[in-house]
């Protein structure tokens, strides 16, 4: 689960613009436990991985890249954004 109660939102202003739209998926597979995330992907039916494959594959994939491979790599406290889209990225 992200780090605070909320959980991501699109107000904070971490998500680079182009990546907004995927929040929503963030929020469902962005899962930063990584036991909880994979049985969250283990018991997934076919249909709802091949949607998360297709809406993730629909993200601009090098701005995702670049944001998660960017200097947040090395906070100590990345954002809860940061975060989900990390294990989203995981996820999927």
């Amino acid at each position: 689960m992200p780090q605070n109660e909320q959980g991501p939102t699109a107000e904070d202003g971490s998500v680079p613009p182009d990546l907004v739209r995927g929040l929503p998926l963030a929020l469902k597979w962005g899962l930063s436990d990584d036991v909880a995330r994979t049985e969250q992907v283990d018991q997934a039916s076919t249909d709802e991985l091949n949607e998360l494959l297709e809406q993730t594959s629909t993200l601009n994939l090098q701005n995702l890249g670049r944001w998660l491979t960017g200097p947040e790599t090395d906070s100590e406290s990345p954002s809860d954004n940061y975060v989900a889209f990390s294990a989203l990225w995981m996820a999927a």
